[in-house]
């Protein structure tokens, strides 16, 4: 039996048990102010809801095409007692010269026909180029003078001559067609047009006349004709694209037709079509 204690002697320290103590007291301080031990990681938890992408927007609607141009100002109040003038080189100089002007007077003025009480004008110039009507050649032919007639309406068809020879590129000829409408919209603001894509040329060299230079780029030529006009379909509300290729003649050049007479030229038949069909947009109001 081990020996009594004094009363006043303390019991022996002992480390280890105090730490264990201690350790045990600042547990309890901490859980009763609600530190106890936080189980969460500070790392990110793999139980959390996974990430998902907002929705890819929509894409954008496609932009409307622009309205179809019209003749508006020429059907405004009615076309009689206005003038049409058909304006070009040779394939609008021939017009009268072949006889298809005696057509459209006979077939489109009489009474009760379409072009009724419309004066109808031919200025086209024999081997005239687009470049020279802008330069108001020649005398009495040139941009000046038709601007001098105020019609209310234009037939223009003008460029076989600027590029059978390969002297003006496709680019150089849609500028001088827009250089020239921009210049009768703004001296005649209230006049409509009919742009005319020329007839494509015969691959053939007709009668060996040398129209074109050389002969083995007629389909190049008469491809810068196209495309030089269509690029211009929807570029001025109230100037009209009249395709003679795809209403008419061929894209591609055919060594011989019943509408050329030669290589550049249409025959009175080709010519009797075409004023058939410009006919047709001039007496057909926008709807």
């Amino acid at each position: 039996m081990s020996p009594s204690r004094p009363a006043d002697q303390p019991p022996s320290s002992n480390p280890k048990r105090s730490v264990e103590i201690l350790a045990l007291a600042c547990t309890a301080i901490l859980a009763a102010c609600g530190g106890g031990d936080d189980t969460r990681s500070s790392e990110p938890s793999t139980s959390a809801a996974p990430h998902t992408s907002a929705p890819a927007p929509s894409p954008a609607p496609a932009p409307s095409p622009p309205p179809a141009p019209t003749l508006s100002h020429w059907f405004a109040g009615g076309i009689t007692g206005k003038t049409l003038v058909w304006v070009g080189d040779s394939t609008t100089w021939q017009i009268p010269t072949s006889g298809a002007a005696a057509y459209l007077t006979t077939t489109y003025q009489q009474t009760g026909e379409p072009l009724a009480g419309v004066t109808v004008l031919y200025y086209g110039a024999n081997g005239n180029t687009l470049a020279n009507f802008l330069n108001n050649q020649p005398a009495g032919f040139g941009l000046s003078s038709i601007v001098a007639l105020a019609p209310n309406l234009i037939v223009l068809s003008y460029g076989i001559n600027d590029v059978r020879q390969g002297a003006t590129s496709e680019p150089q000829l849609e500028a001088m067609l827009i250089q020239a409408v921009d210049e009768l919209e703004s001296a005649l603001p209230t006049t409509d047009i009919i742009l005319r894509l020329p007839n494509s040329f015969l691959s053939v060299d007709v009668d060996g006349n040398g129209y074109v230079v050389p002969n083995s780029a007629a389909q190049a030529y008469s491809d810068e004709l196209a495309q030089a006009y269509r690029a211009l379909a929807t570029h001025w509300p109230n100037v009209v694209l009249y395709d003679s290729r795809k209403n008419l003649f061929s894209d591609t050049c055919l060594p011989s037709s019943p509408l050329m007479l030669d290589q550049l030229h249409p025959s009175l038949l080709g010519y009797e079509d075409i004023i058939d069909q410009v006919v047709a947009i001039t007496d057909t109001p926008p709807t």
